[in-house]
């Protein structure tokens, strides 16, 4: 947009939410069931991630698939419909996540 506006998208409905995700950084946002922990939202790409983050407020969250070196953040405990989260694949196909 050029100039200042809004945009209604409350009767908006999406077309699919398979995902494709590739090896690397992918930002993607959640549509799944509101309030799922992240072991939960993520079962269906199981093993193919690494790291997924979020900015909520003024600080990032993080959730790692195994262990993080000299990193601390906040925990990442639960995925929301509408955030916008950052995950690294580690899989180098695209993979299809079903959220």
């Amino acid at each position: 947009m050029d100039a200042s506006g809004n945009i209604d998208i409350s009767n908006w409905t999406a077309q699919s939410k398979t995902v494709s995700l590739t090896e690397g950084w992918n930002l993607i946002g959640y549509n799944g069931a509101n309030n799922a922990s992240v072991t939960d939202a993520l079962s269906s790409i199981s093993g193919k991630w690494t790291i997924i983050w979020n900015w909520t407020d003024g600080q990032w969250y993080a959730k790692h698939s195994s262990s993080l070196n000299n990193i601390t953040p906040q925990p990442l405990n639960s995925l929301y419909q509408g955030k916008a989260y950052w995950i690294k694949m580690k899989e180098g196909q695209a993979t299809e996540w079903n959220q």
